[in-house]
């Protein structure tokens, strides 16, 4: 998935499901890292990928939002 990224693909991680199922753990793992989420996990890869000198010339751009009450909010406003 990582690779697909930089080929002009847009990349979309959707967590939804039930107070307490699980979604925040998902994404973010638990307090010490010991058990990486998904936000960690995605950012090794990608920052790997970019290390590499034939990727020395791409960008990356990141946003996170979120849908609360049917209001949309920019996490890094």
């Amino acid at each position: 998935m990582i690779s697909a990224a930089f080929k002009q693909t847009k990349i979309t991680c959707f967590a939804y499901g039930q107070t307490g199922s699980g979604k925040t753990f998902t994404m973010m793992g638990n307090n010490d890292k010991r058990i990486p989420g998904l936000y960690l996990l995605s950012a090794v890869d990608v920052f790997n990928f970019l290390n590499k000198t034939e990727n020395s010339t791409l960008a990356i751009w990141v946003s996170f939002y979120e849908i609360y009450c049917n209001n949309l909010c920019a996490l890094f406003n």
